[in-house]
């Protein structure tokens, strides 16, 4: 399993080849910026904020945070990894790890 020692940036057509497999992420920015983001919109604030305190806990279990934009009832998840200034399949996993969860929801 990868780690943030053993991770690596992808190339722009592994990118490609995985982002076709998750459910409504897309790139953003470019250059070393580059991320995957999926927006998700609830009914209310609390469940927003409810959402954003547990993609915090997933994160934390495997030591790999998104960064997230959070304002009223909609919520930006964004991966990327820093220290390949890129994008790696740590970020992936934290997708799908996040798809799996907001599916109970």
């Amino acid at each position: 399993m990868q780690n943030l020692k053993t991770a690596s940036a992808l190339a722009a057509t592994q990118i490609i080849a995985k982002l076709v497999h998750l459910n409504g992420w897309r790139l953003f920015g470019d250059g070393p910026e580059l991320a995957i983001e999926k927006e998700f919109n609830f009914d209310t604030h609390s469940a927003a904020a409810a959402f954003v305190g547990s993609v915090a806990l997933l994160a934390a279990q495997h030591a790999h945070f998104p960064d997230i934009v959070f304002t009223q009832a909609r919520c930006v998840v964004r991966w990327r990894t820093a220290s390949v200034q890129g994008i790696s399949q740590l970020d992936f996993d934290g997708a799908a790890r996040i798809d799996a969860f907001s599916a109970l929801l």
